[in-house]
């Protein structure tokens, strides 16, 4: 035996069933593993673990008898959760007295085992583990909501140990009605070899009740308990301990039971404290535990514990905070909004969550971080993305400078075209309508509800001038000004050159009730009503006839709209007809456009079709 491994040497004719040609035999050495170390995915791989009980096993996820995700094949289930129920591991037979320990390692990483069912009131030897031999271990690994019935020598995790069991714990109920009853373990023992078994940094939350030698922790114990404690109800006839029933030899070091919630004030070992102590960091001299708000998940204590909380609990039960990366949205011509969320805090009271973006497969960028005290959604908003790219990105939390924790991978395509934009400000668009931005099919509306819209025809290129198009609110402006008494209408020719070039008719609304002229009519509006142009340096056009022509102007009285064609753009004020209308600038400006749909108390500019240069 080498390296856990059996090395087998001899002369043969075969070798696993190969035949070796010429004369005479022929010599090789063979080796097989020893002790296995077997993986454990199911509850049917679970079961397995009789089939070689010298072998190490390790279980690689959280397994429930009660879910069907636990099994191979969810028909299995009610074999273990009916009728007997599970077949405890590692047995003695009462009638051959032969017994078959578990001899190996069992790791549980960390994980658990929910609702367990033991239905076996005339056995002994009775938990998931019936009998662990000397040399057995049994670790790192917690039953959740555990149901079972046993005879005698009955415990949650272990109905009989020889062996180890460490950093583990059981939860649920334990009753057996003969001697050896407990949370943990029902009989914990030496055998005439001297090879100490041990209990420790483990506990018990588990209900128990038995006959006699019935105890929170351990029913029957000869051997080490240390570092372990147990706080739930126990009952019994006679022997009735909080945290053991019967001592018969071993060390109890350092291991406590609640006095409160086990309704038990005597122990044959071990101490017995209030919840308030039990849950208090002061109480544990001589544990390797801190309070949570220390715990490192990098170099990790055996136990924590929240202070004046909760009872301690081991290392892999540190529930890290948890977020969830959602899909990105709001995209822009070189940016995105990254979305995340805080699904839980798990105790701590501040954590950050930030993002970080890489496109493809390339180097990692960091986002911004976020302070977050409570669980939520969080975004960020980033810039510099390259049209119809890849990227990937993903949440991440950290805490107290010792731990972090990164969500799942998101990915997204930037749009092969910038998406144009559609609201601005007050202002609505029906640009989400248009189907081909880039000779749009449909007129392009936009709409300063109550003060004005503008309507582009058809055939325009929105995708070329996006430029111009996202930056329209700062260079378009319909707005009526009460304390002028006057409406104004413009366009800067720079900023939207693509716009400002074309004809276009612009209609006011609620001319009459604006001004405050109760007789307009469609006959008399062109002598009550004066409109006066400003060229782009902003001095009063004289001759407008290249800008407009009044007599193209028409007002309907009954919507109390003024429809005004105008060849291009500049800037156009429109006013009570006393003589000379105040001079007008953009240094007056009020309200700046952004898009629209509404046509009710508005302003409309339609533009005429024509050829336009690209900007």
């Amino acid at each position: 035996l080498k390296n856990n491994k059996i090395y087998v040497g001899g002369s043969f004719t075969q070798v696993l069933g190969e035949q070796y040609p010429g004369y005479g035999l022929t010599s090789f050495t063979y080796s097989y593993d020893a002790i296995p170390t077997i993986q454990i995915q199911t509850i049917e791989d679970l079961d397995s673990v009789r089939d070689n009980l010298m072998a190490n096993y390790i279980l690689m996820r959280d397994l429930d008898f009660n879910d069907c995700n636990s099994y191979s094949n969810c028909e299995n289930m009610s074999t273990y959760t009916e009728g007997l129920g599970w077949e405890p591991v590692g047995s003695w037979n009462d009638v051959s007295e032969i017994e078959h320990p578990y001899y190996g390692t069992f790791d549980g990483q960390g994980h658990t085992i929910s609702n367990l069912y033991i239905n076996r009131p005339s056995e002994y030897f009775v938990g998931l583990f019936g009998l662990v031999g000397e040399g057995g271990k049994i670790k790192n690994v917690g039953l959740i909501n555990a149901s079972i019935s046993g005879l005698g020598y009955t415990g949650g995790l272990v109905g009989r140990l020889l062996g180890t069991v460490e950093n583990s714990y059981a939860k649920g109920s334990v009753i057996a009605t003969d001697e050896c009853t407990g949370g943990l373990v029902g009989n914990h023992w030496i055998k005439e070899s001297a090879i100490t078994a041990t209990i420790i940094n483990s506990y018990s939350e588990a209900s128990v009740s038995g006959g006699y030698t019935v105890g929170g922790l351990v029913g029957c114990n000869v051997g080490d308990v240390i570092n372990s404690y147990s706080t739930g109800t126990v009952t019994g006839t006679n022997q009735v301990g909080g945290l053991i029933g019967w001592y018969g030899g071993g060390e109890i070091s350092n291991s406590y039971w609640d006095t409160y919630t086990s309704g038990v004030v005597i122990s044959d070992g071990g101490l017995g404290l209030t919840t308030e102590d039990m849950q208090s960091l002061l109480s544990y001299t001589g544990w390797d535990i801190v309070e949570m708000n220390n715990f490192d998940p990098s170099n990790a204590s055996v136990w924590y514990i929240s202070d004046w909380n909760d009872y301690p609990r081991l290392y892999w039960e540190y529930e890290a905070p948890e977020v969830l990366t959602k899909a990105a949205t709001n995209f822009a011509a070189d940016g995105a909004t990254l979305n995340g969320e805080l699904l839980s805090m798990d105790g701590e009271t501040e954590v950050s969550v930030s993002f970080r973006y890489r496109q493809g497969e390339g180097e990692w960028t960091n986002v911004n971080t976020i302070t977050k005290t409570t669980a939520g959604v969080f975004s960020s908003s980033i810039t510099g993305l390259t049209l119809n790219t890849q990227y990937q990105y993903q949440t991440i939390v950290t805490w107290r400078g010792v731990g972090t924790v990164y969500g799942n991978i998101v990915s997204f395509t930037t749009p092969a075209t910038p998406p144009l934009p559609s609201v601005f400000g007050p202002v609505v668009s029906n640009i989400e309508d248009i189907e081909t931005p880039s000779n749009t099919e449909v007129p392009l509306v936009l709409t300063k509800i109550g003060t004005g819209s503008i309507t582009f025809p058809s055939g325009l290129n929105l995708t070329d001038n996006y430029d111009q198009l996202s930056n329209l609110s700062e260079n378009l402006v319909i707005v009526y000004e009460p304390s002028l008494n006057r409406f104004r209408a413009y366009v800067n020719s720079n900023g939207a050159s693509f716009l400002a070039s074309h004809g276009a008719t612009i209609r006011f609304f609620n001319v009459r009730n604006q001004l405050g002229i109760s007789g307009l009519t469609s006959s008399n509006f062109k002598t009550l009503l004066k409109v006066s142009v400003l060229n782009d340096s902003k001095s009063v056009v004289t001759d407008t006839s290249s800008y407009f022509d009044w007599n193209n102007a028409s007002y309907n009285q009954d919507t109390d709209i003024l429809t005004m064609p105008v060849n291009h753009f500049s800037e156009y004020v429109l006013g009570v007809n006393t003589g000379v209308l105040p001079s007008t600038g953009m240094s007056s400006l009020t309200m700046l456009i952004p898009l629209g749909l509404s046509l009710i108390g508005v302003g409309v500019i339609l533009f005429s079709k024509k050829r336009y240069k690209k900007i």
